[in-house]
């Protein structure tokens, strides 16, 4: 029982890890674009929390199917 709730946690840190870092490289592309294209940058948390739901839903989804044998690859 541990071992299951061990997996689910490590697996949702794994994905919400995941998800922040393509939101942020995300914002970073488009603050890039606009500061080269001179236009001012307008930040949207819509898109933000759209990108972050799919993907980490995706990757907890991914993870949960393959199982705790997952992590010990």
């Amino acid at each position: 029982m541990l071992e299951k709730i061990k997996f689910y946690l490590s697996v949702c840190l794994a994905s919400s890890i995941l998800g922040a870092f393509i939101v942020g490289v995300n914002i970073i592309l488009k603050y890039g674009i606009h500061l080269v294209t001179g236009r001012a940058f307008h930040f949207h948390i819509t898109s933000v929390s759209i990108i972050f739901s799919i993907v980490f839903i995706s990757s907890f989804g991914y993870a949960v199917n393959k199982g705790p044998a997952f992590m010990k690859e």
